[in-house]
């Protein structure tokens, strides 16, 4: 990895294997949705889980976000801000619905995304990047048939620290065989970080923003 991918890795990529892999059980095959695609934690997301053989559908909200989420490795994209997105998603999922919820987002999509899912499906909590957190009726869970999982990585290395070399070793080894290919991040000078916070709090953003001297 160069030394910029490298500072953006840790974090993003050791959350998405404890997501996917520890808390959701995902499996080769399942259809998987990926809000906040664009972004550094859903780039990390996406490329983690096609490491692990999931068909990736991602969520973003513009065209040129889309696209990168594409270029990260997911199969298909959606736009989250139009009104029948969720038509979409049954389209691409067949009606069968998905299997899986990757939400760094929160918000007014979290509920949205979990209706969207099938039974025995998985809503992983990981982050509300949008600011609120949503308070989810739980009906939902009960008629969808569907689990609502956290992915504190954090709290989950705080609590098992001897966790956190056996997710590098893989994520390592991944990288090593070829199998995972970290996605681009986007540099700014450390002269601009005052800029660079505005425009990642204004989501303006493609990717993990790093921070170069």
């Amino acid at each position: 990895m160069s030394d910029a991918i490298a500072a953006g890795f840790a974090i993003s990529y050791a959350t998405a294997l404890y997501a996917w892999r520890d808390c959701g059980k995902a499996q080769a095959g399942e259809t998987a949705l990926v809000l906040g695609a664009a972004g550094g934690v859903g780039q990390a997301a996406i490329a983690v889980a096609k490491t692990m053989g999931l068909r990736v559908i991602a969520a973003a909200s513009i065209d040129d976000k889309r696209a990168a989420a594409m270029a990260a490795g997911a199969d298909e994209a959606v736009d989250y801000t139009a009104d029948n997105w969720r038509d979409t998603l049954k389209a691409l999922t067949r009606e069968s619905g998905l299997d899986l919820v990757y939400d760094p987002v929160g918000g007014t999509l979290a509920e949205a995304a979990m209706r969207s899912l099938s039974p025995g499906g998985r809503h992983l909590v990981v982050g509300f990047a949008a600011g609120d957190i949503p308070k989810v009726g739980l009906n939902i869970p009960l008629l969808k048939r569907c689990a609502i999982v956290g992915a504190d990585w954090g709290g989950e290395i705080r609590a098992n620290p001897a966790l956190a070399a056996e997710q590098f070793g893989t994520l390592l080894g991944w990288i090593a065989d070829g199998s995972l290919t970290p996605a681009p991040v986007t540099t700014r000078p450390m002269a601009e970080l005052p800029q660079a916070l505005r425009d990642q709090l204004d989501r303006k953003l493609v990717g993990k923003l790093v921070m170069v001297a």
